[in-house]
């Protein structure tokens, strides 16, 4: 008979003993442990097996327990973790083996966060979808309490499986002992970490308490991954703020094309107004506010629109870093992240005054989509994040030299077409060349690269309509061209580069993204520049961005 006992930590061992051996369980005439009983600790890296007490990560064979208890104290939450945990025993345990474990009276599980059986049954019963008759008992003082279903919901690419599956086996392949005992030690203290988080979600959708952290600074196995519970919610809000940074980046690009850049010509008002002026009163006022910008609803209502979206941007992106802030432990990349959004959107409030304020220079309304570019980026990135905390992050894709250093490049030559795509925005430069492939029925038509490019062009002009002669707007206009031609060529390399190392999906994403671009750019210039067209246009160059940027996190090169 092979019987072990996980406890929470070394400490906990004469309790978790004393409990399972007590004279209340002989009573009831519930299965006892063998005297040899052997402990496993979370805290311990003793992995040979042979010490008094192993570790809880000791890679048990298949099929090669009769039976594990798990110590009154062992907390083994109502979470994705704990469904995991739960399989992973019934795999090391013989088929017709047993998991015991305590339940707690239901006002002692509320108060103490153990487990009850109204929490297992919504883990596993409801929520899990577990049924039938199983190896895992849960009892009460030694009574039977409910057994858990043995049909088991679909595993989960979870932290826990990919840190049991994967990574541990690969640890001991190394027969590295210092190697392995740093890794566990990480584990742990990311467990413990978590369950912070694990702490707030209860606390906060269940009794809204306060959290003290000196009550959960040993609950070591509350929770592994960031989503440890269906409340947990701030890999959704960053989900949602990508989406409705697209919108505002929508909303930005159709005020541009529709020239209501200045439809207000005050910030953040518009004409003294919380929102536009709708009255004829209220439209006299603003005319004779503004009597140099006369009032036209049609441009007002794209600027109050794009304005009022990108504030509640902003504020969802405060919101999120006060939430990165508020479970810091778990994760302070995310926090660092969050973070920067936040100085982004301070840069993006700021650019968006000084469109106004200076009519439209082009340097400025070309750095403001250039931030929203960045804004969604950012989200996306911490979205990834989070993404990986919560499915575990898996080993990036190694692929040689040559891939990753095209790879690498391609940002920088994005980024540097995205800039000419805007600046060609910002000088009205779109009708340059109304025909396709020549300009103007020639090769090189007549241009004036120096004046188009001027950068340091004296600030505070009213930009609306542009102020550059035709040559030099032929100018930006063929540059972008040109840049849209070296973008494609060196993509297309990119994206066999992807082929020859097997990375089909990628190679296919990237096709996707570049093909959808090249023909929106074209149908930009054949059908005279169509409203929907060019807000498609300007997404889709964001589309790219974000595609590079996810393959950026995904592969790695060989060493």
């Amino acid at each position: 008979m092979t019987d072990i006992i996980f406890h929470k930590s070394s400490k906990y061992i004469e309790d978790d003993i004393d409990y399972y051996a007590s004279d209340t369980r002989d009573k009831h005439g519930a299965v006892k442990p063998s005297k040899n009983i052997k402990s496993y600790s979370l805290d311990s890296f003793n992995f040979d097996n042979q010490s008094e007490l192993p570790s809880l990560f000791y890679p048990f064979p298949k099929h090669s327990l009769d039976r594990i208890y798990l110590g009154i104290s062992f907390p083994l939450y109502a979470n994705n973790w704990g469904a995991e945990f739960l399989r992973y025993l019934m795999y090391i345990i013989k088929k017709d083996g047993a998991v015991i474990f305590p339940v707690y009276a239901e006002r002692q599980g509320v108060e103490k966060n153990y487990w009850s059986r109204s929490i297992l049954e919504v883990a596993f019963q409801s929520r899990q979808k577990w049924w039938g008759m199983s190896n895992i008992w849960a009892e009460n003082d030694g009574v039977m309490s409910m057994r858990i279903g043995k049909k088991e919901p679909k595993v989960r690419n979870s932290t826990f499986t990919y840190f049991i599956d994967k990574k541990l086996p690969s640890l001991f392949e190394t027969n590295d002992k210092d190697l392995i005992e740093s890794e566990i030690s990480n584990q742990v203290e990311n467990m413990r970490l978590s369950a912070v988080i694990e702490k707030i979600i209860l606390d906060h959708h269940g009794r809204n308490k306060k959290v003290h952290l000196g009550v959960i600074s040993d609950s070591a196995l509350l929770g592994m991954e960031l989503s440890c519970s269906d409340y947990m919610n701030i890999k959704n809000v960053s989900l949602f703020g990508i989406l409705f940074a697209f919108v505002v980046i929508a909303l930005g690009a159709w005020t541009r094309l529709v020239d209501a850049g200045l439809g207000c010509p005050d910030w953040p008002g518009c004409y003294g107004f919380v929102f536009f002026p709708t009255t004829e009163a209220e439209v006299a006022l603003a005319e004779q506010r503004y009597p140099a910008f006369p009032y036209e609803i049609d441009k007002a209502i794209p600027e109050v629109v794009h304005r009022y979206f990108a504030g509640f941007l902003g504020l969802l992106i405060i919101g999120l870093f006060a939430m990165s802030l508020y479970l810091k432990p778990f994760n302070s990349l995310v926090t660092k992240l969050t973070g920067s959004l936040v100085v982004l959107v301070l840069c993006q409030s700021t650019f968006g005054y000084l469109t106004v304020s200076l009519k439209l220079w082009p340097q400025v309304v070309t750095l403001h989509l250039l931030g929203g570019f960045a804004t969604t980026t950012l989200l996306f990135l911490t979205w990834m994040k989070l993404k990986d905390l919560d499915t575990g992050s898996s080993e990036p894709i190694s692929v040689n030299k040559n891939t990753y250093g095209l790879l690498n490049f391609a940002f920088p030559v994005l980024i540097v077409q995205i800039i000419l795509g805007v600046w060609l925005s910002s000088n009205y430069a779109a009708f340059a060349c109304p025909d396709f492939p020549l300009c103007q029925g020639q090769i090189l038509p007549d241009t004036n690269f120096q004046m188009g490019f001027n950068f340091m062009q004296s600030i505070g002009p009213d930009y609306l309509g542009g102020k550059l002669d035709h040559q030099s707007r032929t100018a930006i206009h063929l540059v972008h061209r040109l840049g849209a031609l070296i973008v494609t060529f060196y993509f297309i390399a990119l994206i066999a580069s992807f082929y020859k190392e097997n990375l089909k999906k990628y190679s296919g994403i990237l096709s996707f993204f570049l093909f959808l671009q090249l023909l929106l750019g074209v149908s930009n210039i054949i059908y005279r520049l169509p409203l929907y067209v060019a807000i498609a246009h300007n997404l889709g160059a964001l589309f790219l961005l974000l595609a590079i940027s996810y393959f950026k996190l995904k592969i790695n090169v060989n060493r």
